[in-house]
């Protein structure tokens, strides 16, 4: 599902390559049991998709549920498609007043 040169700008600030994050993974830096997806809007372009919506996951660092917009963008490979690049951020809460 990933391609090799996947690159993830993730809501911890940091820009991580495909090796990385599967080490993040290992480390149980990264885990999730809940993962809720809502895909608002996908375009396509030639051999390339983008994907933008929100999702919501549980687990480190605060262990608590976070909502968070993310983009994937997908590319056709030998007949598969691959994901390139990943970004996601978390989505402040709103001020009170």
């Amino acid at each position: 599902m990933w391609d090799s040169r996947l690159l993830v700008n993730s809501p911890l600030n940091l820009v991580n390559d495909k090796a990385k994050v599967l080490e993040l993974l290992g480390k149980g830096l990264i885990r999730h049991t809940r993962d809720d997806v809502e895909i608002e809007h996908i375009a396509r372009y030639g051999n390339v998709v983008a994907v933008m919506g929100r999702d919501t996951v549980d687990g480190p660092p605060s262990n608590t549920l976070t909502h968070r917009r993310f983009t994937n963008i997908w590319q056709l490979q030998d007949g598969g498609w691959r994901m390139i690049a990943r970004h996601a951020q978390v989505i402040a809460p709103r001020q009170q007043g």
